[in-house]
């Protein structure tokens, strides 16, 4: 079994970690001197053009590694979140299911352009087209702020990034991936605890998914030490967070493109 280790810089608050960071006059964060904040542009299904707004205003005041911005606002983006109510979309008995084609459409859209786009939806995953691509997390009990905020942590935001153009690829191959994927958010009493209990929840998920996991996602702190099951499922370790008991996790099952419009991927972590 790989063991990942790493020189313990245990941080000793968020709030040290926040200082470091700095806007500059775009708007953008330089943390630590590594790369300008990720742009990430959310799209509204469902949603009022005030809420999304509300949206924007909380995720930009929590992280100044990401900049969060309205799609309809046209701001520049490295990847666009689209926010999916399916209630909202559909209707809370599902009396307009075909509104659910709009955000299926703009992600065929999306990676007709090579632009790279995922679903972050709220609701049933049942509710969602069988017949959809691209990448669908499923916020779970949560609203979708608190499920940005996770996605982010698990799967975007990486603190100690220099390469911009790994980036480019790091989200391209996120936005890639044909999977239905839920999301956990892992809190513990200490750094050990916290290994042990994102240890049990991939056994878990790769014992007990209704399909073979085919991608996972992990965002730790940097003096994180982590034993993971050895096998052939795609993994990738981020450096996200602030503490070092806590993590955001993203579990990805793979979900085959019925459309048959692309080939059969192999999906895997850059």
């Amino acid at each position: 079994m790989p063991h990942l280790s790493h020189r313990d810089s245990r941080a000793s608050s968020a709030e040290s970690l926040f200082r470091a960071a700095t806007l500059d006059d775009a708007g953008q964060a330089g943390v630590m001197g590594q790369l300008p904040a990720i742009r990430l542009s959310l799209q509204r299904w469902g949603l009022a053009s005030d809420m999304l707004r509300a949206m924007v205003d909380t995720l930009n005041a929590t992280d100044p590694r990401v900049v969060w911005s309205d799609y309809e606002d046209g701001a520049p983006a490295d990847l666009i979140v689209h926010m999916v109510d399916v209630d909202g979309l559909a209707g809370p008995s599902l009396q307009a299911p075909w509104n659910l084609l709009g955000p299926v459409d703009a992600l065929r859209m999306a990676r007709e352009r090579g632009i790279a786009a995922i679903v972050l939806a709220k609701g049933k995953a049942r509710d969602l087209p069988t017949v959809r691509a691209g990448h669908w997390v499923m916020s779970g009990p949560r609203n979708l702020v608190t499920a940005a905020r996770i996605l982010a942590g698990a799967a975007i935001v990486s603190t100690n990034e220099v390469d911009a153009d790994a980036r480019v690829e790091r989200l391209a191959a996120l936005a890639s991936h044909n999977a239905l994927a839920c999301l956990h958010r892992v809190v513990a009493a200490c750094p050990a605890m916290l290994a042990s209990s994102v240890r049990t929840l991939i056994d878990s998920a790769q014992r007990d998914g209704y399909a073979a996991v085919s991608g996972i996602s992990i965002g730790v702190a940097a003096g994180v030490e982590l034993e993971l099951p050895s096998g052939s499922t795609p993994l990738q370790i981020l450096r996200s967070q602030l503490a070092d008991t806590e993590a955001d996790v993203l579990v990805s099952y793979r979900w085959p493109d019925l459309s048959m419009s692309s080939p059969v991927e192999k999906f895997t972590w850059p």
